[in-house]
């Protein structure tokens, strides 16, 4: 059963609202089949590299194909999996791409005023979030 938590938002239906509802949905059915949900996370993980990041990957004994992806060829990649409190999983994934700055040319890069600018026009144009309910002045 739910109780007040933030990620759970206000209270409806009985004293479940209808994120925990899904939440709890989502556990009961990830503890039922551990291994189907497992099967499904690699799946959308392939598909994820596939499509976003042009990296097919998932044929053992078969070297890596590449492809442009939405930010251009990746050279590299590394992620961990980790599983959350109610057994969903997670990816953490570090990504290097093709003709980007070196990690001395970067640290050089970011100590200069014109390219953190830049990095924060990008990010205030491309990066969203949403929190249910919650207004930016809530958030700060």
């Amino acid at each position: 059963m739910c109780t007040v938590k933030p990620e759970c938002g206000p209270l409806v239906w009985g004293g479940i609202s209808e994120i925990c509802r899904k939440a709890e949905e989502r556990s009961k059915t990830i503890a039922a089949d551990p291994y189907a949900a497992a099967k499904f996370f690699h799946y959308v993980i392939d598909a994820l590299l596939e499509e976003l990041f042009g990296i097919v990957a998932y044929n053992h004994g078969i070297p890596v194909k590449r492809t442009d992806g939405i930010f251009g060829k990746v050279t590299s990649y590394i992620g961990t999996i980790k599983a959350q409190g109610r057994g969903t999983l997670h990816l953490h994934i570090v990504v290097w791409l093709c003709r980007s700055l070196t990690s001395s040319k970067m640290q050089h890069a970011l100590q200069l005023v014109s390219f953190r600018s830049k990095i924060k026009e990008y990010i205030t144009a491309n990066i969203r979030g949403d929190i249910d309910g919650a207004d930016e002045v809530a958030v700060k």
